[in-house]
């Protein structure tokens, strides 16, 4: 699970990437309330290794590394 937080209503986009830098899903999106958000990633169709979380929200960006271990 991810928190995330929003300090205003708006457009948010968190999304997954491995660590060759390419999206391979998108975890939330559209229209969020300012405060704070959860996100169960589903990792069952991922590989063991290392992936960047990426919010994107309030004209500003954010990442995060992650570790997927099964």
């Amino acid at each position: 699970t991810i928190s995330y937080t929003v300090a205003a209503r708006s457009s948010v986009k968190l999304s997954l990437y491995n660590i060759a830098g390419q999206e391979v899903k998108v975890l939330a999106g559209g229209v969020k309330d300012a405060g704070t958000h959860d996100v169960t990633i589903d990792a069952s169709g991922l590989a063991n290794g290392v992936y960047l979380v990426k919010l994107d929200a309030c004209s500003e960006s954010s990442t995060q590394k992650v570790t997927v271990l099964k």
